[in-house]
């Protein structure tokens, strides 16, 4: 059984604007994890852990994504979080992800559509699980959405770390406000390598799942670090990048 804290409303932040990304201050904690800026890095289960909430803005409405920022694209996710992208990008480096193994970014169009989608490389970096956790349990996170394809919960979706972009000084996770993408976003820190995700009209929340929270009351999610690399496809990159350069460089 899920424990969920309520919210307490207060005043709505700011909307993100484009903006440098800022380090976040690194903390350690009395049990040897670390608190990144509001994400709890345990270096030795290799994991990141930060607290989300179920979005209800999008209530019967198709999602895009699985994890965004409270003020990005909340009306095509699943889950909203307080935490800045650029803080769980330093998490995730603390814990061993490769700059220099990241993939390199092509800019998408202003609105990723069809025609993107369908010659967007397959998604290459790390792979990493995402789950909810309930006491001693994890939930994989797939359960919380509906595949409309299949008529079923998401399949494990070999989640894909690769790690967004920069563009000058701004970070482009940061501006956009996408931590985990259902379909291909280059912008985002997480990508799904499910065969599905190159359609952005598939994908809902599974309503069905007994352990779906109420709309806006907080619960942990884990992202864990796999021990080998994820290529969805093993696809050659077919674009090249000329305007943008990735946090690598």
């Amino acid at each position: 059984m899920l424990t969920l804290v309520p919210i307490t409303r207060g005043e709505e932040p700011p909307p993100l604007e484009w903006r440098p990304a800022i380090k976040p201050e690194v903390k350690q904690l009395e049990d040897g994890r670390l608190d990144v800026g509001g994400v709890i890095v345990d270096p030795d289960r290799r994991t990141a852990t930060l607290p989300v909430r179920l979005n209800q803005s999008n209530d019967g409405e198709q999602i895009e994504y699985l994890l965004v920022h409270e003020n990005g694209k909340t009306h095509e996710s699943l889950l909203k979080t307080s935490i800045q992208p650029f803080h769980l990008h330093t998490a995730m480096l603390l814990l061993g992800v490769s700059r220099a193994a990241a993939q390199h970014a092509v800019a998408p169009p202003e609105n990723i559509d069809d025609e993107y989608l369908a010659l967007a490389p397959s998604p290459l970096g790390p792979g990493v699980s995402i789950a909810i956790i309930a006491g001693e349990e994890r939930i994989p996170v797939e359960t919380w959405v509906w595949d409309e394809a299949r008529q079923s919960a998401m399949l494990p979706a070999n989640w894909v770390y690769t790690g967004s972009y920069f563009q000058g000084v701004n970070f482009i996770a940061e501006v956009d406000g996408s931590f985990a993408s259902l379909i291909t976003d280059p912008a985002s820190l997480i990508n799904s390598g499910d065969p599905r995700r190159t359609v952005d009209d598939n994908w809902y929340i599974n309503a069905q799942a007994s352990s779906l929270p109420k709309a806006d009351e907080t619960v942990l999610l884990e992202i864990a670090l796999l021990p080998e690399p994820v290529d969805a496809s093993a696809d050659a990159l077919k674009l090249s990048p000329e305007k943008l350069t990735h946090p690598a460089q």
